[in-house]
């Protein structure tokens, strides 16, 4: 082999060799990135669950808190209100349908 044919094949094969070194230690990194990239989602996940349940039994304790502060006489309009509309809805059906 011309020793200057061996000299382009060590070059190439050098280049080679170094090309694919950078590419490992690119992946390595890429591989560590998504490991953290995993781990911040999983806190993020997790926070935004606990924030969820907190605002939900902070609202559940709201409306608790202010249905009990609420007259009593207030759920008897509320039913009162509901029954005139059930009978009237029932009327127009009747009416509509020519009964």
């Amino acid at each position: 082999m011309n020793p200057e044919d061996k000299d382009k094949l060590n070059a190439l094969f050098g280049h080679a060799l170094e090309q694919q070194e950078m590419a490992k230690t690119a992946i390595s990194e890429m591989a560590k990135e998504r490991a953290q990239l995993n781990k911040t989602i999983e806190t993020l996940q997790n926070t935004a669950g606990g924030l969820q349940k907190a605002a939900g039994d902070a609202a559940g304790s709201a409306v608790k808190e202010t249905l009990g502060q609420a007259p009593k006489d207030a759920q008897t309009t509320l039913n009162a209100a509901t029954e005139a509309l059930d009978a009237y809805s029932g009327e127009r059906d009747r009416s509509f349908r020519g009964t």
